[in-house]
């Protein structure tokens, strides 16, 4: 193959920097908005995608609100007893 052929111009979203405040918040809205416009069957979706997010969001708030970094980030969902790694 040529060199030309080996190359290809793509964007990957993985390489992309976004920090946690307010451009980082500009580009997921911009993205989302990007989707729900082009995509039309999204917009039968998004309502439902919505309240979901808003309704795990807000129990992973409660859940880690008393004690936060206790539990980890998901050990609240496992079954059983939960071992503490050791520190060797």
């Amino acid at each position: 193959m040529k060199e030309e052929e080996k190359t290809r111009a793509e964007i990957n979203m993985a390489k992309i920097p976004v920090s946690g405040d307010l451009p980082g918040l500009l580009f997921t809205v911009g993205t989302v908005l990007i989707f729900y416009w082009g995509v039309p069957a999204l917009r039968y979706v998004f309502p439902a995608a919505i309240a979901l997010g808003c309704g795990i969001a807000a129990v992973l708030h409660f859940v880690h609100h008393e004690d936060p970094g206790a539990k980890g980030p998901v050990k609240f969902l496992a079954i059983g007893p939960v071992e503490k790694p050791s520190g060797n």
